[in-house]
């Protein structure tokens, strides 16, 4: 199993996904240098192919956790996500070319190698909404993936926002 730690918590793959914090890349962050305002999502995880027809799948994952603190106005969600996901298809081709690090070579070439994309956006919120502190309010997952799905339909038209009880995802989250 692969475990990897974003923003406190635990995510852990099977042992035959390729998984990264590809916003940690050497190669990422001196992408971001030459391109200002580049951002990367938390998380790039491959799955394998499978027996059963199911293709290989770049999982392209960002990750936020309201429980503890507000960090973006919650109206610009898809905004940021959808420029996240742009940055880090943008730094997948110079990196599977570029990068020093040949596992991050590899990776991105498997990457690259994808038969789909799937955007997800691992969403964290207070279980209990509050007219007395409104930066704690829960944030409307519906409105938010409406406005997700117009933004990233060219790359995938069914993302998704799950939380760490979501039942049906190949990983797990435990905070």
């Amino acid at each position: 199993m692969t475990m990897l730690d974003v923003d406190g918590l635990s995510f852990t793959f099977p042992d035959d996904w390729d998984v990264s914090k590809f916003d940690d890349w050497a190669f990422c962050k001196r992408f971001q240098n030459i391109v200002p305002k580049t951002g990367a999502v938390d998380l790039m995880a491959i799955s394998p192919a499978y027996d059963d027809g199911t293709p290989i799948t770049l999982w392209l994952i960002e990750v936020k956790d309201y429980r503890q603190h507000l960090r973006e106005n919650p109206s610009t969600l898809d905004v940021v996500i959808a420029e996240k996901v742009r940055g880090t298809l943008a730094a997948l081709l110079p990196a599977k070319l570029d990068a020093h690090d040949a596992g991050h070579r590899r990776v991105a070439g498997k990457a690259l190698n994808s038969k789909r994309i799937r955007i997800l956006l691992h969403l964290e919120q207070p279980a209990v909404r509050s007219a007395y502190v409104p930066n704690r309010s829960a944030i409307n997952r519906a409105n938010v993936l409406a406005d997700l799905k117009t933004r990233v339909r060219s790359i995938d038209p069914h993302p998704r926002i799950v939380d760490r009880t979501t039942p049906d995802l190949p990983w797990t989250v435990t905070p």
